[in-house]
């Protein structure tokens, strides 16, 4: 494949996945989707210039599997965190952890960032060489345990491995 094919095939994988992206977050909202289209085509060009070509190959079966994980834990997460939030003594330990990567650098752990964000209790904070810093809504939570779990089915669906 020459080499501008291989940049429009990663161009269109990159606006697929921030659209997927965008989906969880806002739905079918379609004047969502009239802000959004343009914050994706934006996204996209822009993690072309600061994360090298990389195209990830996904199979459909590994996709589906990280979906209904992700889709899971998303779910089980937000009730958590209503319930923290409409508990009467606000059970939280917020802090900050520090998880070592274990994926490979590029596209991966990129895309790890941006997930653990989207999920309730964790907000990625700064993403070093070979670290990843995240505010934790509560602490004594097994979040580092979440983290690797979640960073084993990044590996499957990127089909790498794990250092």
């Amino acid at each position: 494949m020459n080499n501008s094919a291989s940049m429009f095939k990663e161009t269109l994988i990159r606006i697929a996945l921030f659209s997927f992206l965008w989906g969880i977050l806002i739905g079918l909202d379609w004047e969502g989707w009239l802000f959004g289209f343009p914050v994706i085509i934006i996204a996209a060009y822009i993690s072309l210039v600061l994360v090298p070509q990389q195209v990830p190959i996904f199979r459909p079966i590994n996709l589906i599997r990280f979906s209904i994980y992700f889709f899971w834990h998303a779910f089980r997460g937000g009730s958590d965190v209503i319930v923290r939030a409409f508990h009467p003594q606000l059970p939280i330990e917020p802090g900050f952890l520090h998880y070592g990567f274990r994926l490979p650098q590029g596209s991966a752990r990129v895309f790890l960032t941006f997930i653990t964000s989207l999920l309730p209790g964790t907000l990625s904070s700064i993403m070093k060489e070979d670290q990843l810093i995240l505010h934790v809504l509560d602490l004594s939570q097994p979040v580092s345990q979440q983290i690797l779990n979640l960073e084993n089915q990044v590996a499957d669906l990127f089909r790498l491995k794990l250092q």
